[in-house]
């Protein structure tokens, strides 16, 4: 009877090697897949969140909706227009679980009971001084201006223009004497709505690592459902910012294509935008179409040409 033949030693450390290579090969491949997956379902939550944004204007006399709550002291009924954007767009959107992207990092809110779950993404609230908005910011740096318009002290007039599409803060010209001119721009007023931001990816993991200058670590807050996720203002070319980084509700700068990338976030290059890939995100446009970019080409030069501003709604 002919003898079976079996692996010789060296045969199979051979088939070892082979299994183990496949091995280093793939599994980068696999993670990359894995990884790619979830950036193209964050590109559906920011699409499918914009179409609901437009569905809230048809209601709503083509107004879109504030960032967050215009009264801190008592909501009105729900679907009014002084609640924050992340309740407001709920009902068209159906779904909780599409607040939140599968890039973020923890869930985590200061006060669950209240503020309910963490947000990844936030709306276009960029707003100037009055002074710079008009001129429309020609000749004037962001050093000039600050880069937000956040005054110290409340006044009857205000001082702050909304360049985005949704007040960043509650305080506007109907409420406590405050800042702001209006609580929202109409969809009529954006000059350019397939070239407008009209939301992004903005991870409640990097919220919660932001601080104010210096990037204190853990000094940021929570970006969460009660009033979601806003970007606010255009950090100065320096790079500094005087009033701060991350606060109240996540908000924090919009991105400055002039800062170096030795600048950490949300004061260099990529504000306070998450970054999906390395320099790059999802942004959901005005006119609701979706797609994925350079996140300093949004804004890549906020000094000298200022018509390439994407996140200005108002923009000659």
């Amino acid at each position: 009877m002919k003898a079976t033949k079996a692996f010789t030693l060296i045969e199979l450390l051979v088939v070892i090697a082979i299994i183990a290579i496949l091995a280093a090969i793939l599994f980068p491949v696999f993670a990359q897949a894995k990884v790619s997956a979830k950036a193209i379902s964050d590109l559906s939550n920011l699409k499918q969140i914009g179409t609901s944004l437009v569905m809230y204007t048809n209601d709503y006399d083509d107004m879109y909706t504030y960032a967050t709550p215009e009264n801190w002291s008592g909501a009105p009924s729900w679907g009014s227009t002084s609640l924050g954007w992340t309740y407001n767009l709920q009902p068209y959107s159906k779904s909780l679980p599409l607040f939140r992207s599968p890039m973020d990092g923890a869930n985590t809110v200061a006060s669950p009971s209240w503020e309910g779950v963490a947000v990844s993404y936030g709306i276009n609230s960029f707003t100037a001084d009055t002074n710079a908005a008009a001129v429309n910011f020609v000749g004037m740096t962001t050093a000039t201006w600050g880069g937000r318009c956040m005054k110290g002290t409340y006044t009857n007039t205000p001082d702050c223009t909304l360049r985005g599409i949704a007040a960043p803060f509650a305080q506007i010209n109907a409420q406590d004497g405050g800042e702001l001119n209006v609580g929202a721009l109409t969809t009529t007023q954006v000059t350019y709505p397939g070239d407008t931001i009209a939301l992004a990816t903005k991870f409640d993991s990097d919220a919660l690592k932001w601080g104010g200058p210096g990037n204190t670590p853990g000094a940021g807050n929570a970006t969460n459902y009660q009033c979601g996720g806003y970007f606010d203002g255009v950090n100065a070319t320096d790079g500094n910012q005087p009033n701060g980084g991350d606060y109240e509700c996540g908000g924090a700068q919009i991105p400055n294509g002039l800062i170096p990338t030795t600048v950490l976030a949300p004061l260099g290059p990529t504000g306070a935008v998450g970054q999906v890939k390395q320099w790059s995100s999802n942004f959901s446009f005005v006119d609701s179409h979706a797609k994925f970019m350079n996140i300093g080409a949004t804004d890549p030069n906020p000094d000298t040409n200022p018509g390439l501003n994407k996140w200005d709604g108002l923009r000659p």
